[in-house]
């Protein structure tokens, strides 16, 4: 435990600076402050001295030059020993943050931080505000601060000079890196399979999500983030109640309803075979009711927005992984790095952006529907996005009865997802549909796609009509769409392809 008595302040973020500073002196901390930061805390009452009553030393260059001096230096990094023969006090707090990426870089700053961790165990550095409290509520508490929470802060400290100087030169310098640095979050149960290690890492944020019962996969995390990215897109476009079950990768079960369960009951219902042992995530928060329609669902992690009291309380007895997420993550621009050949892949993407939207579908040639229509092409669109590359996506009622993923020919994708159609048929008895939709995430290459999927249909529902959309772009457009016109389906593009390789 080190026993602070004397800290500097030098801080260009100056939110809460000045309630911490004055609890920093009621203990009896002496503070040194830069100039900026002197004058702002002298008006605001703080007990406080100028660094330069040490170095006898003004700033200059119109406060460039300020805290780069040995005086300052030798009483962050002298140990006690040493600062005794040169008979200097030293700073045990140092409370530094920088100036915003991009304004110019801060050189003094970086280097007060630089040398607070290489002083180890004799120096603490606070560079948030959000620590402030606990570092004043340790120091009153236990008359110093443990050396656990100063290598926690300290390595804090690390990473965010790490990151600044990274940020700070892409944007001062035009430099042409991605300036983002990783650090393992949390060990996951195993990674893909259960011989290789899996890690969480965070780069600057904390994940958007709190694992409320059991331990968690690489799988789980990979399946849970595309099932609740869906069923938050569809929320998003049609302002239902949403439910998305994800099996390796890919949708198995989705639904949209005006009642939240039931959406859970038509999205397990798509395919119950595939739906077992998979991730469900709800755009909704879960409460005792919902939970006790879950009975008799197994899956292997349950994702939502929130969870009530009676809600964990029931399903804590199944053997379900519970995730409460938040939403913020999806504002936010997703970026995903793959490793290849020896090195990396790197995209960059809005979820938001990526949202189909209304005006997106464009009539292949002459025919009638309905913004309903429309809506449930929304549906069946926003599926097919978070499904595996050639996928096929076939729902009514806006709900998935059949899909095809990961196929190398779309042709394939069309006839799995009519096999899975046919399933979900026979296992519900259902018939008198009137309408199916189908989205593909590419083009159709050949009319021989819309050949398989109007025959499968027509052949259990010859009355029903068909309504396809596909983003286009294939040098036989011009042929597929003469196709669809003269099989009386009617086919939208949208151009906008939605791979998930």
């Amino acid at each position: 435990m080190i026993k602070a008595k004397t800290a500097i302040i030098s801080v260009y973020d100056k939110r809460g600076i000045d309630d911490f500073a004055k609890k920093l002196d009621s203990l009896g901390i002496d503070i040194f402050a830069t100039g900026g930061t002197a004058d702002y805390l002298k008006s605001s009452g703080v007990n406080v001295r100028y660094l330069a009553e040490i170095t006898g030393f003004p700033e200059i260059l119109g406060g460039k030059v300020k805290t780069l001096h040995p005086d300052i230096f030798a009483r962050i990094l002298a140990t006690n020993e040493e600062a005794q023969k040169l008979n200097i006090s030293r700073f045990d707090i140092l409370v530094v943050n920088l100036y915003d990426p991009g304004i110019e870089p801060d050189i003094g700053g970086v280097s007060l931080i630089r040398a607070g961790i290489k002083a180890g165990d004799r120096t603490l550095v606070v560079v948030e505000p959000k620590d402030y409290n606990i570092v004043y509520l340790t120091l009153k508490n236990m008359g110093g601060i443990p050396y656990d929470l100063l290598q926690e802060l300290n390595r804090k400290a690390a990473r965010y000079v790490l990151k600044y100087q990274l940020e700070n030169y892409v944007k001062y310098f035009g430099w042409d890196f991605i300036p983002i640095v990783f650090e393992v979050y949390k060990d996951l149960r195993y990674g893909t399979n259960p011989d290789r290690k899996g890690f969480l890492l965070v780069g600057g944020r904390l994940p958007d999500f709190e694992s409320l019962k059991g331990d968690i996969s690489l799988n789980n995390l990979y399946d849970a983030d595309s099932a609740v990215r869906c069923a938050l897109a569809l929320r998003r476009i049609l302002g239902t109640y949403s439910s998305c079950i994800v099996k390796h990768g890919s949708p198995c079960g989705a639904a949209s309803s005006e009642n939240p369960i039931e959406s859970i009951n038509l999205a397990w219902n798509s395919d119950q075979k595939s739906a077992y042992g998979g991730i469900l995530a709800v755009s909704f928060p879960v409460i005792g009711a919902i939970a006790k329609e879950l009975k008799g669902k197994f899956f292997d992690v349950i994702a939502a927005p929130d969870f009530d009291d009676k809600a964990i309380e029931i399903l804590s007895a199944k053997k379900a992984r519970l995730i409460r997420f938040g939403e913020d993550f999806v504002k936010n621009e997703v970026l995903e790095i793959k490793s290849v050949l020896g090195g990396f892949i790197y995209e960059k993407y809005s979820d938001l952006d990526e949202d189909i939207q209304e005006n997106d579908f464009k009539p292949s040639y002459e025919f009638e529907f309905s913004q309903e229509d429309i809506r449930e092409l929304m549906f069946s669109y926003t599926i097919a996005r978070f499904g595996k590359s050639n996928c096929v996506a076939i729902t009514s009622g806006f709900q998935l009865l059949g899909i095809g993923v990961g196929f190398t020919s779309r042709v394939d994708s069309a006839e799995f997802a009519l096999k899975k159609l046919g399933e979900h048929i026979s296992a519900h008895r259902r018939n008198g549909f009137e309408k199916f939709f189908v989205s593909s995430d590419g083009f159709f290459p050949f009319p021989d796609s819309l050949e398989v999927i109007n025959s499968g249909i027509k052949e259990k529902f010859p009355d029903s009509q068909i309504f396809v959309a596909h983003p286009g772009g294939s040098i036989r457009d011009a042929d597929v769409i003469k196709t669809a016109e003269k099989l009386g389906i009617k086919l939208f593009t949208t151009g906008k392809r939605c791979f998930r390789h």
